[in-house]
């Protein structure tokens, strides 16, 4: 039997080991992803909650691939990891054979693999469609420097079933394909693939986007935005940044004339590129999940690059050993700094290395449960606050009707009537994109607000429950439990 065919389940052991160390971890989102499948496999419902049609997660296909994986092991954390390791046991593959492809060895492949798979920025989205899409962007990489056309449009078109925002993707690659008629036959793959789930979600869900693109280009009005999001995690998170970015000044290389002219390069950037301009200008918030492909894009450019030095003026530096070298440490240093991460934690993980979570998984698990408990089947909660979105670990926890815009869409039939008042183009594309959406589907009035006080210390006495939260993002939260009808008076 060849090494490899042990090397690959070997791998895949590991990484299941691995990602479990996060398992009481994972961020808020993760849940609200996870709380779509729960609902999916217990009542048919696209939503958060039971019998009532929502459109708030991002990724369809991520949702999919969770729903037919937790059909054997239920909509759980367990899913999200099993889902996650074939993942990165598929990229990892795939990362080797492009190395093996491009420069005759695959040290360059195993230090992208490991760049990825010890990268913190990625793993902290576990749970979420990162690295679905990161697997994906690995894949078309592989179809581009093939010239595999056609399979390149399929995997273009399932990235922006993952995301919206493959669409870019697919408007940068499009010039690159060789012949008009090609391009052509591109396109015409591409919109086949897409086109299923953008009817399904135009008819039944009622917009061809997701309600996630609505409710992050509201909040375009907070300041910190994706073009300088960066900083501010840089900040919090020093360490967890660089290790992130730990390839980004060997990108460098593509200084040299034939690395830059390597058949990767060109589709890496522009992609990279193009994703990077329409989120700063759409300047919305900057959740560490939205730079997975401009992190994927510089593990690949950075370890590949170090490739391409190999097959140009630097191939004595091969012979001596020196690239190999550079391999080896910046692969022991990428393991050793994810190592460090769990270690001065005791391998316990209550927090994913980068996040912006008010409350850490357990004491939102603690919550979620107190609430189930005191339910009695049908007591239906809303969601306050400042930031308003943090209900997918208690809503995943407390199954109860907890209200907030990834439930109810009431936020959206005003918005819907906003935006389609007018007369201009922008009006007119909102009704056709709203042309199937239900105005009238009503969900009962909330009987409690569950409120989140970012530095609040202390609790009210109308509160009927009150628990303090602490992460290393927001050292002091106050999340409180109250009549709805008396919060309302009060304000």
């Amino acid at each position: 039997m060849k090494t490899k065919y042990i090397a690959t389940p070997l791998l895949a052991i590991f990484l299941y080991f691995y990602l479990s160390l996060f398992s009481n971890a994972l961020i808020d989102d993760s849940f609200i992803t996870l709380r779509y499948v729960k609902t999916l496999l217990s009542s048919g419902t696209w939503g958060f909650l039971p019998g009532y049609t929502a459109n708030a997660v991002t990724s369809p296909l991520n949702v999919i691939l969770l729903t037919l994986t937790g059909i054997f092991l239920g909509p759980t954390v367990n899913a999200a990891i099993c889902l996650a390791t074939a993942l990165l046991t598929f990229i990892a593959a795939t990362l080797v054979r492009m190395s093996r492809l491009l420069f005759e060895t695959e040290i360059f492949g195993y230090l992208a693999a490991g760049a990825l798979i010890f990268n913190p920025l990625i793993i902290s989205t576990l749970g979420l469609e990162s690295m679905l899409f990161a697997s994906l962007y690995i894949l078309s990489a592989y179809f581009y420097i093939t010239g595999r056309w056609l399979l390149l449009a399929a995997t273009l078109g399932l990235i922006t079933v993952t995301r919206f925002d493959g669409f870019l993707f697919f408007l940068t690659t499009l010039p690159l394909i060789p012949a008009f008629k090609l391009r052509l036959k591109f396109a015409a793959i591409y919109i086949l693939c897409i086109a299923p789930w953008h009817i399904f979600s135009w008819l039944y869900l009622g917009s061809l986007f997701p309600d996630t693109l609505f409710i992050k280009m509201s909040q375009r009005s907070l300041g910190w935005n994706f073009f300088n999001g960066m900083g501010g995690y840089l900040r919090t998170y020093p360490l967890e940044i660089i290790l992130s970015f730990l390839l980004l000044p060997f990108a460098l290389a593509f200084f040299n004339k034939q690395a830059r002219e390597a058949p990767f390069v060109r589709f890496l950037a522009l992609t990279c590129l193009a994703h990077f301009t329409g989120y700063s200008l759409l300047r919305v918030p900057p959740y560490h999940w939205y730079y997975i492909p401009e992190a994927t894009a510089v593990i690949l450019i950075g370890s590949f690059g170090l490739g391409a030095l190999s097959k140009s003026g630097a191939s004595e530096l091969m012979r001596r050993g020196w690239l190999q070298g550079i391999v080896a440490i910046l692969l022991i240093f990428q393991a050793a700094g994810m190592f460090y991460i769990l270690a001065k934690d005791g391998f316990s993980i209550k927090e994913m290395p980068i996040h912006t979570n008010w409350a850490t998984h357990e004491r939102y698990k603690e919550i979620g449960e107190w609430l189930k408990k005191r339910d009695n089947g049908g007591v239906i909660m809303a969601y306050g606050g400042e930031k308003g979105t943090e209900v997918g670990t208690i809503g995943y926890y407390c199954d109860c009707y907890l209200l907030s815009s990834f439930s109810d869409r009431k936020w959206l039939r005003q918005y819907v009537d906003e935006q389609s008042a007018g007369k201009g183009v922008g009006s007119w594309l909102h009704r056709v994109n709203f042309l199937f959406f239900d105005k009238n589907a009503e969900i009962p009035r909330p009987a409690y607000l569950l409120q989140e006080t970012p530095g609040g210390e202390r609790a009210d006495k109308t509160n009927i429950m009150a628990w303090k939260t602490a992460t290393k993002w927001l050292p002091r939260c106050l999340i409180t439990l109250s009549d709805f009808s008396s919060a309302q008076l009060r304000r």
